[in-house]
């Protein structure tokens, strides 16, 4: 067990974005399940979905060990390492990785401690290569959300309109099997984050998406209909 850690700690981090396209599929599918039904149940069973997941998760809430972090912030550290123990290496607190965790977390606590002494907003833009770490950081919260997707999630239903998608079925079904799409793409990226590297991931798909905006362009242009 403890031998997996790091792997199952990898898979399950990356793939932790991955939750939101889980539940994007289930509320999109649940919607084109529920198209047809009479009243306000068509819209209701999807939202009552939506709160009823989160209402599972609860008792990990209640059940689950208290930070080994924090813990250690707080001058709690034993606890902190019988937390370690138990969580990944069955319990034996003298096994060599929880020493290094400890070791790990007990030098980062006082090394943010120190630069909290020593740092300033201003550090943000005092050199030049902080201003190129700010312009990247603010980039690249901007860029994300001009993707496209939040475009395509929010007003799905007013483009299919204006290309002459207007049937209920064939606009709820879209949108689920969007959702898939999307679930599929970001679970393959995910898992190559360490085979690939960033970087490169990062810049394919920026590139795909500008080449998809480009050829939506034009063809929207080049159709009187559309256009």
């Amino acid at each position: 067990m403890p031998q997996l850690y790091p792997i199952v700690l990898l898979i399950s981090s990356l793939q932790y974005n991955c939750g939101w396209y889980l539940g994007a599929v289930i509320a999109a599918w649940a919607t084109f399940g529920t198209r047809n039904y009479a009243g306000s149940w068509a819209w209701r069973v999807p939202s009552l979905l939506q709160v009823l997941l989160p209402l599972i998760g609860i008792p990990g809430l209640i059940m689950i060990p208290e930070s080994p972090r924090w813990l250690v912030s707080n001058d709690r550290i034993e606890e902190a390492r019988r937390n370690l123990a138990d969580i990944h290496v069955g319990g034996d607190i003298s096994h060599p990785l929880v020493e290094f965790e400890m070791a790990e977390i007990q030098q980062t606590i006082k090394a943010e401690k120190e630069a909290e002494q020593y740092s300033a907003w201003n550090d943000l833009w005092a050199t030049p290569g902080n201003r190129h770490r700010l312009f990247i950081s603010i980039s690249l919260g901007i860029f994300a959300q001009w993707a496209g997707n939040g475009v395509v999630s929010y007003y799905l239903s007013i483009i299919l309109n204006s290309v002459g998608i207007t049937s209920v079925d064939d606009q709820t079904l879209i949108s689920a099997c969007l959702q898939v799409w999307n679930l599929i793409w970001a679970v393959t990226a995910a898992l190559l984050v360490e085979r690939l590297g960033r970087r490169l991931l990062f810049m394919t798909s920026v590139s795909c998406c500008n080449f998809a905006k480009l050829l939506a362009r034009r063809l929207l242009t080049s159709s009187p209909r559309l256009s």
